[in-house]
């Protein structure tokens, strides 16, 4: 008798940009319910990704930006002010990525090395209606947009 140990998953479109630069395209799996960014923040040394249909593990370490492709937000529903913060992020592999942070300020507004110095690996840039999950060991700058 098999055992059919399959998981459920979400597939999720992304495209990674790596610490060399290479852009690759492909699909993730995501538990139901959560969010790509999960993945990252695990910290787990490879993800898998799914790209002309085979499935491929990147060091998690050589994954600098991981873009969410198909149009999907992870955020809560949240009824508190979300105020917003345009950047421009320069990876140390000389790619300049732009969008804007996204955050609720619960008194005065926090400085954006605050937002950027919590203790995760990375952090989101919103643009387009699309997601860009930065990790911060492969960030060579930040500097606020006008």
């Amino acid at each position: 008798m098999e055992v059919d140990l399959r998981v459920p998953v979400d597939r999720v479109g992304v495209s990674l940009t790596l610490s060399d630069g290479q852009r690759r395209r492909g699909t993730m799996f995501v538990p139901p319910g959560s969010g790509v960014e999960e993945l990252l923040e695990q910290r787990q040394a490879f993800v898998p990704i799914e790209e002309e249909g085979k499935v491929r593990l990147y060091a998690s370490g050589s994954v600098a930006c991981l873009e969410v492709m198909d149009g999907r937000i992870d955020l809560p529903e949240l009824e508190l002010p979300l105020e917003r913060r345009r950047l421009v992020v320069r990876l140390k592999n000389g790619e300049v990525l732009d969008g804007e942070i996204r955050y609720v300020a619960w008194r005065s507004p926090p400085r954006t090395a605050d937002l950027l110095n919590e203790p995760t690996a990375t952090f989101a840039l919103y643009r387009n209606g699309r997601v860009q999950h930065v990790a911060k060991m492969h960030v060579e700058c930040v500097e606020e947009a006008e």
